[in-house]
């Protein structure tokens, strides 16, 4: 089997794991809504100072490992000092960005200082909403899954929602590359994952604006990426591209 149609298998089995995780994920709440008094281990966060106090307050707290998964690259900086305090005390810190933000430069400053610090950082090509999980007990969620900001957080204590997070989050993290570096952004791994995923995309005959918004990039961006790709692939159409990306074995043949 080929490089690419193994990387193409892996991309597919995360693909389709991740998706059955997620479906169960209603489940599991009505299962953890069964557990104590109505409501209990949920609480709904409007954005600004309730976040940002609930935040500190579980960082504060935080004994063994925090748990991170990052969509952008706008709040890297602003997580950064609280994540080297924790490692300074001897805080495991591990963190999960998109393929799509490893280029930019607050990004590639965050990698550095905080890998230096012993932290771990690794990236996948779709991550679908922002995360913190302190020591397996607590997780503040982003209550959006474009994780706006605007739409606050949500705090879950309860047992049976945090232990399936956890599990969640290994699966990512067993999937994701760990060859990312502050100096380029991204490893030679890395950018044959983005690109197996750009020709997913370019395959299925999503719009550009959804395939962008789904690898979490501008769409500028993801056109570029295409262009790229098309280049390569001596494609002068679309149509053409999808099929030679298939003959190239960059996507499995259903």
């Amino acid at each position: 089997m080929r490089p690419a149609q193994v990387i193409d298998h892996a991309q597919q089995r995360f693909v389709d794991e991740s998706r059955k995780m997620l479906r169960d994920w209603g489940t599991v709440y009505d299962q953890a809504r069964g557990i104590g008094t109505r409501d209990e281990g949920f609480t709904f966060l409007p954005p600004g100072a309730p976040t940002r106090i609930a935040a500190n307050q579980a960082r504060n707290d935080c004994c063994s490992e925090l748990a991170t998964i990052q969509l952008s690259g706008a709040t890297v900086g602003e997580v950064l000092p609280g994540e080297l305090d924790l490692l300074r005390r001897g805080v495991g810190v591990r963190t999960l960005v998109q393929h799509s933000v490893l280029p930019k430069l607050t990004v590639r400053s965050y990698v550095h200082k905080l890998t230096t610090a012993g932290g771990e950082v690794r990236a996948l090509p779709h991550l679908w909403f922002g995360l913190a999980m302190f020591d397996r007990r607590v997780v503040l969620a982003s209550a959006s899954l474009k994780d706006e900001p605007s739409a606050g957080t949500v705090l879950i204590r309860n047992p049976v929602v945090v232990a399936r997070v956890s599990e969640m989050f290994e699966h990512f993290w067993a999937t994701a590359t760990s060859d990312v570096d502050e100096s380029g952004g991204r490893g030679e791994l890395v950018s044959t994952q983005l690109r197996v995923a750009i020709a997913r995309m370019l395959a299925s005959g999503c719009t550009d604006e959804v395939s962008a918004r789904r690898l979490g990039m501008s769409l500028r961006t993801y056109r570029r990426h295409v262009a790229h790709l098309m280049t390569d692939l001596g494609a002068r159409t679309r149509f053409q591209a999808g099929l030679l990306v298939r003959d190239a074995g960059l996507i499995g043949v259903d």
